[in-house]
């Protein structure tokens, strides 16, 4: 299992990336933002994400799966890349998505047992 190195993951994005989570009100721009929002919010279990990469309208994507042991189908993530860097995430968290990627609605230990976890 791989430790959650937040500030790697920050380095990623642009000093101007957005993150947002429609249809929620709340977004955050600025590298240093998200960081924070994603440290003190949602990367705080080591194990608890699993993510598979996919592509969605074109451009990168990230199938979330969430949890211990069975991991479910939680959000999809869409990035736009800029310049080698993260610019924009939209994070649709909305678990019936899967399967119009093909992707199940659940991956059981056995089956996530080599995965990498962030």
């Amino acid at each position: 299992m791989l430790d959650i190195d937040v500030p790697t993951l920050t380095w990623l994005l642009r000093d101007d990336a957005v993150l947002e989570m429609p249809p929620q009100p709340i977004w955050f721009t600025g590298r240093e933002q998200i960081g924070r929002f994603l440290q003190t919010h949602v990367l705080r279990q080591p194990g608890e994400f699993l993510l598979i990469p996919t592509a969605a309208n074109g451009q990168p994507a990230l199938a979330e799966y969430r949890g211990h042991g069975v991991h479910r189908a939680a959000a999809v993530q869409v990035l736009t890349l800029t310049a080698g860097r993260v610019a924009w995430v939209v994070v649709f968290h909305d678990p019936g998505l899967f399967a119009a990627f093909g992707l199940p609605p659940a991956l059981p230990p056995a089956a996530t047992a080599s995965m990498p976890r962030r």
